[in-house]
């Protein structure tokens, strides 16, 4: 009987309605199944069709969470898991449709998939989409700058310990200390992290100050400070704001020293946000393209770089390409690349693209940015 079992889902108009549930961690989906009736035996019909539907809608929440190349490697494997486990992982809200007709039972359900179950699974399984996470936040101490910021050292730690693959802090030091001010503009923070090569950004600011002894002088010997920390999680593909969020330390911190004080306020306000953000950032799905930049130059004149910008739109992968700027032999595309395809991108243009004349020499490569330069043979 499984082999005739069916399934389809059917998505609500825009996809998958998210947040169905007050604590947001469910996808609602409209999903169908069905199942022929043998012997007469319209209630085994009926159940069978029941976890088709549940089946399909599994799957669809699977798919949000993994590229499509993995959803092709390691189908049956996928496939395996929404078997055996998509009672666990689905829970019909409500029976849309459901019936018997020319011996064949359908039903059509609206179904809340836990996207955290979900996750879970894949993580276990090694399914799941790893973001690169930069994080960038500031802090100061009564308005002096504070050396090696204990905040971002916390959400950076967190994040490795999920095993999220997180960038150098060397890769963007100077600039934090030097301008801090400088990730207040999310379009400029996004570009400047995505030419790292990062998925996501964490930014925002932090600063404790020293609190006074409300204790009656049982503070003796002692320094007390309180922190705040406000971030938010940046896309650098698209610029959005993810999620945004603050934290105060409810009580001050102690220690001898001040400085020591400071940065353990710091490490705990930030201890309890950085929670929060990745539970956030481990439920975002998975996007299908990555827009990547390609730099490249200098070319002898616009015939040969337009040859070039058509041969870009020819690679696997490229779902569309749009040209920034042409000048001066410099030229500039932005082009929306397949996440499956994303990392190789580099190496497919120094395979498959060619210009009569020159050699191209990739000087360099992130996983949003690809600087080529043209060398006269």
């Amino acid at each position: 009987m499984a082999a005739a079992v069916v399934a389809a889902l059917c998505v609500f108009p825009g996809g998958p309605l998210l947040g169905a549930r007050d604590d947001g961690k469910s996808v609602v989906v409209m999903a169908s199944g069905s199942a022929p009736v043998m012997g007469g035996d319209v209630k085994r019909a009926r159940e069978t069709a029941v976890q088709a539907a549940l089946r399909a809608a599994v799957e669809e929440g699977v798919g949000m969470y993994i590229t499509s190349r993995t959803r092709v490697e390691n189908m049956a494997m996928i496939q395996d898991i929404i078997v055996k486990q998509s009672g666990g992982l689905a829970v019909i809200k409500r029976i849309v449709r459901e019936g018997a007709e020319k011996d064949v039972y359908r039903v059509q359900a609206e179904i809340a998939v836990s996207a955290l179950s979900i996750i879970d699974v894949l993580r276990q399984n090694g399914l799941l989409r790893v973001w690169r996470v930069m994080v960038v936040i500031p802090e100061f101490h009564i308005q002096r700058p504070i050396v090696d910021p204990a905040a971002e050292t916390e959400f950076l730690r967190q994040f490795a310990a999920v095993g999220f693959k997180t960038m150098d802090q060397t890769a963007y030091r100077e600039l934090r200390d030097k301008t801090p001010h400088y990730f207040k503009d999310n379009a400029r923070a996004a570009t400047f992290a995505r030419g790292k090569g990062a998925d996501i950004l964490i930014t925002g600011e932090a600063f404790s100050e020293r609190s006074m002894d409300a204790t009656g002088s049982l503070m003796r010997g002692l320094v007390a400070c309180n922190a705040r920390v406000e971030v938010r999680a940046i896309a650098v593909d698209t610029g959005e704001v993810i999620y945004a969020d603050a934290h105060t330390t409810p009580v001050p911190l102690l220690h001898t020293s001040e400085s020591v004080a400071a940065k353990r306020a710091l490490q705990s306000a930030a201890e309890e946000l950085a929670k929060k953000f990745v539970m956030v950032l481990v439920q975002r799905p998975a996007a299908l393209t990555r827009p990547t930049v390609i730099e490249a130059g200098p070319f002898p004149g616009v015939q040969q770089a337009t040859a070039f910008e058509r041969d870009i739109r020819k690679l696997r992968g490229v779902k569309k390409v749009h040209r920034e700027q042409f000048d001066r032999g410099s030229l500039v595309l932005e082009a929306e690349v397949a996440s499956d395809e994303s990392d190789a991108f580099a190496a497919e243009i120094e395979r498959r693209v060619s210009v009569p004349g020159h050699s191209l020499v990739v000087e360099g490569a992130a996983r949003n940015v690809v600087r080529i330069r043209l060398m006269k043979k």
